[in-house]
């Protein structure tokens, strides 16, 4: 009952850290997710795991692997991990199964309840992002409509006295061809620390979205206080 795991699948959980500590490596299953918050993620992976393995420490399982590489899971015994590489062998216990939170189905582009704005989002303009909300602590990201524009905008609630909006920076996208003439999908900022690469976005009106990098899904909730359609 042994799995060796992947440079993918340690990239993929290397990544998976940003989003949350708690995994559920699920029986028989092609991929994999985690939960964190209002955040879901989700990735095909090649390794066939023979039972369930929790994780409780994401953090400090990772912290292993980059001192034992390429590690191979010996997982005969129940509730204990006996990771393997270059003669070395640690035991590892697994956290407690009915803690972990998981989802019961891969999430996918189809199961989100409508698509409503599809766009591109550049790694280059992440960062512009990323460097604007950094410099002026700005606490939200938005996509907003607006004058048939899509733009990527940083702000705060705060206004003027003649309620015009203060500190603010936005990016234009592209041009708004939906039928929404006016709309914001608002994240708080740290939905920012899960845009590492070149992705689709996906929006919806019911504010569940999806960020697709490919390799990996991303679904967010947005912030629906702020948000309109």
């Amino acid at each position: 009952m042994e799995v060796k795991l992947s440079t993918e699948t340690l990239e993929v959980l290397n990544y998976f850290q940003r989003i949350g500590q708690m995994i559920k490596f699920k029986k028989d299953n092609d991929w994999i997710s985690i939960v964190g918050g209002e955040t879901i993620a989700s990735a095909d992976i090649s390794e066939e795991f023979p039972r369930d393995v929790n994780i409780y420490d994401l953090n400090e399982l990772m912290a292993i692997f980059n001192v034992v590489k390429e590690p191979i899971l010996d997982l005969s015994e129940d509730n204990i991990i006996t990771i393997k590489a270059d003669g070395l062998q640690l035991r590892y216990i697994e956290g407690e199964g009915s803690n972990i939170k998981s989802v019961k189905n891969k999430p996918t582009l189809t199961s989100m309840p409508s698509v409503d704005v599809k766009l591109s989002l550049t790694l280059e303009n992440i960062k512009k992002m990323n460097s604007l909300i950094s410099t002026l602590k700005l606490p939200y990201v938005a996509f907003v409509g607006e004058e048939g524009k899509i733009y990527f905008k940083g702000f705060n609630k705060n206004v003027d006295s003649d309620k015009n909006e203060m500190n603010s920076c936005k990016i234009l996208l592209c041009d708004n061809e939906t039928e929404f003439d006016n709309f914001a999908v608002v994240f708080s900022r740290e939905t920012l620390t899960y845009l590492t690469n070149d992705c689709e976005v996906y929006l919806s009106k019911h504010f569940i979205n999806m960020f697709d990098f490919g390799n990996r899904q991303v679904f967010i909730t947005a912030d629906k206080t702020l948000s309109s359609f």
